[in-house]
């Protein structure tokens, strides 16, 4: 299967887990840049103290 180039853009990769990281790994081995989206990471204690007492 031939690949469309497009040297210019970067290919997204949701998640950087056991399978994100992996295939945007196996896009750099292609030539290709990966842009790799996580969700941030709260710390426990900000959110605890951010919630609201209801």
């Amino acid at each position: 299967m031939d690949a469309i180039p497009a040297p210019d853009l970067p290919v997204a990769v949701i998640g950087a887990g056991p399978i994100g990281l992996p295939a945007a790994a196996q896009l750099v081995e292609r030539g290709l840049r990966p842009a790799v989206f996580e969700k941030p990471v709260v710390p426990v204690a900000a959110s605890a103290c951010c919630q609201s007492a209801a």
